[in-house]
Order: C-alpha cells, then sequence, then structure tokens
C-alpha cells in the first residue's frame, strides 16, 4: 500500500462510517433481533395459550372413568378426533341398549313360566358391534397414549409460531 501526499486520495470511502438506518427498524424484517418487550409479551402470550403436559396426561388417564369422552383430544384442539370418538361411545351404547331392550321386551310378562327366551338377532347384532365399538375406542386411547407428547409438542410449536407470527419476532426468541 504506498502513501501519497495527495490529501483526496487518502480519504476513506464514501459509505465510512456505517451511518443508522433513516427509518425505524421494522422487527418482522430482521426475525432474528427481538425487542425485549415484544419477547416479554410473546412469553406471556405464550405461557397463556401452551398446553400443559400433566393436564393433558391427566385427561387422557381419566378419559375411560367419565364415561369414556376422550376430554383431552378437545384440549389439544383435536375436535373432530374427539367427536368421532364420542360418536362411537354413543353408538356402541346406543346399540347395547336396543339389543337389551329388545331381549326384555320379548320375555313373557304373564304367567310364572321360568322360561327365559334367548336373545333374539336384534340383541346379538347390537351387543356384538357395541363390543366392536368399545374395542376400537380402547384401541384408539392407547395408540393416543404413544402419540401424546408429539402432539403435545406440535400443538406447543404452532402456538409459538403463530405468536411469533402476530409480533413479528424469531419464535425461538421467547
Amino acid at each position: 500500500m504506498s502513501f501519497s501526499n495527495n490529501p483526496a486520495s487518502n480519504n476513506p470511502p464514501s459509505n465510512y462510517p456505517p451511518q443508522e438506518p433513516s427509518r425505524p427498524l421494522n422487527h418482522a424484517e430482521s426475525p432474528g433481533a427481538a425487542d425485549p418487550a415484544l419477547a416479554r409479551q410473546a412469553a406471556w402470550r405464550f405461557s397463556a395459550r401452551n398446553k400443559n403436559n400433566s393436564a393433558a396426561w391427566i385427561m387422557w388417564a381419566l378419559a375411560p372413568f367419565v364415561v369414556g369422552v376422550q376430554i383431552h383430544d378437545f384440549y389439544l384442539g383435536s375436535i373432530g378426533r374427539g367427536l368421532i370418538k364420542i360418536g362411537l361411545m354413543v353408538l356402541g351404547w346406543g346399540l347395547f341398549m336396543v339389543g337389551y331392550v329388545s331381549w326384555i321386551v320379548s320375555i313373557p310378562t304373564t304367567g310364572y313360566s321360568d322360561e327365559v327366551p334367548p336373545p333374539g338377532p336384534l340383541f346379538l347384532t347390537g351387543i356384538i358391534v357395541s363390543i366392536l365399538c368399545f374395542l376400537a375406542l380402547l384401541v384408539w386411547w392407547i395408540v393416543d397414549a404413544f402419540r401424546m407428547t408429539r402432539r403435545i409438542e406440535a400443538q406447543n410449536d404452532k402456538t409459538r409460531q403463530q405468536i411469533a407470527g402476530e409480533l413479528g419476532i424469531d419464535p425461538w426468541s421467547f
């Protein structure tokens, strides 16, 4: 590098020193730099809307004892899946009751006969289909146990991405 006595040739480039931006920085344009106030607001929103592992597992464990209603599906946002399970439960109990009532009605009420008629085809069909519905729900409940953690993480990640998009910040800055 050579130095000359000419002052014009020793001047720094015209873009030196770097200038501050002339307009305010838009946080949506730079996802890595999060304003601490926005990050704090996002953290509060996320903590209010994220799904709790313990709550989901308790709801899953109590499902068989709450008339078979799969409340953990509704908690995790799977409304359609929860409604299908409720439909299977109603179908199972309904067919069981139809079969049972059809058998009770076929029992003679007059006289003192010790003979009880054998169950008819409506009873057997109702019982078999209701058992199949309950077995499907049992298998689905066990499968839910293996997929629960992934579903919770996916729901929380979706919530994190949504909040970050609303506030225009990096999803992992809070």
